[in-house]
């Protein structure tokens, strides 16, 4: 929507958010961060009036800052605002996205402290030839995404033609998903 982020939609994505979290949901932080972040350079954008490409621009440095933010992975954000939101590669866009993330891994860290989000234990491999079996486990892993993709297109396309009622349609994928944890 060129950049445009509705306060009501933000704030509702945000409560929604909280809830799950604090319920104990399947959320995690990031998602709510980085869509807190986008709307706040949503809003700027908009209050400044911005062209669209620029108010883009704020949206994807707001998601990056908080993803940086959250994981403390300032390239992170940069590379996700620039793959997912701004959808191509602008020194204009580049610039604000690696202000933006730096920004708010300081801020961040200066916060809560240098505490990794994630702990990675160190591993030694037993020998060279573990890279072999590594890189059999990374091209199983590509066909098995490119099959789930496919799969959730194509369930995807099947389902668009349905005239039901949304609840019914949530209802149903409710019960998908309670079908496949029982399984």
């Amino acid at each position: 929507r060129h950049g445009h982020i509705q306060p009501p939609a933000a704030l509702a994505r945000a409560l929604a958010s909280a809830i799950a979290i604090g319920s104990g949901g399947s959320a995690g932080r990031e998602g709510a961060i980085m869509h807190a972040g986008a709307a706040i350079g949503s809003a700027i954008g908009q209050a400044l009036r911005l062209n669209d490409r620029r108010t883009v621009t704020l949206l994807a440095a707001g998601a990056a800052g908080g993803l940086a933010a959250t994981f403390g992975a300032p390239l992170a954000g940069i590379m996700f605002g620039l793959e997912v939101v701004v959808v191509g590669f602008g020194l204009q866009a580049f610039g604000a996205l690696v202000v933006a993330a730096a920004v708010a891994t300081v801020v961040s860290r200066s916060l809560i402290g240098q505490t990794p989000a994630f702990s990675v234990p160190i591993y030694d491999p037993g020998s060279p030839w573990e890279l072999l079996l590594y890189a059999g486990l990374g091209l199983a892993a590509v066909v098995a995404a490119r099959l789930f993709v496919s799969l959730l297109m194509g369930v995807e396309r099947s389902l668009a033609g349905w005239r039901v009622p949304d609840a019914v349609r949530l209802a149903l994928a409710g019960l998908a998903v309670g079908i496949i944890g029982y399984m």
